[in-house]
């Protein structure tokens, strides 16, 4: 599986030296990496963050299995919005909805003038999570900077 040696190593050099989450997040029973990165660009905005998720593997019946990833390994990309916003600073799985999958939970914390926001992206058996968040929770004003932190 994703072992805790390929979660704390330094992965800086694909693009994500950030946070890191391991969850079977699309119900095939192994273990998937949820890898945040907070200073990633998307487009023209800078800083505006990313999260990918990649789907451990099963070769020849051995379940998860750690594949080699890097940025053009596929996998499922959520993107910031807009310039700042540092979607990734925080990334957490836990099976909120208890349909036996882990969902996805990650953070924003630059969004909107620093209100801040983080969104709830179900898991999915077979397919992983929903590209598209069920909700985005938004800071009540400016630097609260809510999903600063995320957790468990």
């Amino acid at each position: 599986d994703w072992s805790s040696d390929v979660c704390s190593s330094d992965l800086s050099g694909i693009g994500y030296a950030g946070v890191h989450q391991v969850a079977d997040v699309n119900g095939d029973g192994t273990a998937d990496l949820i890898s945040g990165n907070r200073l990633s660009g998307a487009g023209s905005y800078s800083y505006a963050g990313q999260v990918r998720i990649f789907a451990g593997s099963v070769v020849e019946g051995v379940k998860s299995v750690v594949q080699a990833v890097d940025q053009d390994s596929a996998g499922t990309v959520i993107s910031g919005e807009s310039a700042s916003e540092y979607l990734g600073t925080g990334v957490a799985a836990y099976d909120f909805d208890l349909d036996g999958v882990d969902d996805v939970f990650v953070s924003a914390p630059g969004y909107d003038s620093s209100k801040g926001r983080w969104g709830y992206f179900p898991g999915v058996v077979s397919s992983g999570p929903a590209s598209s968040p069920v909700v985005w929770y938004t800071g009540a004003s400016a630097g609260n900077s809510l999903g600063a932190a995320i957790t468990r």
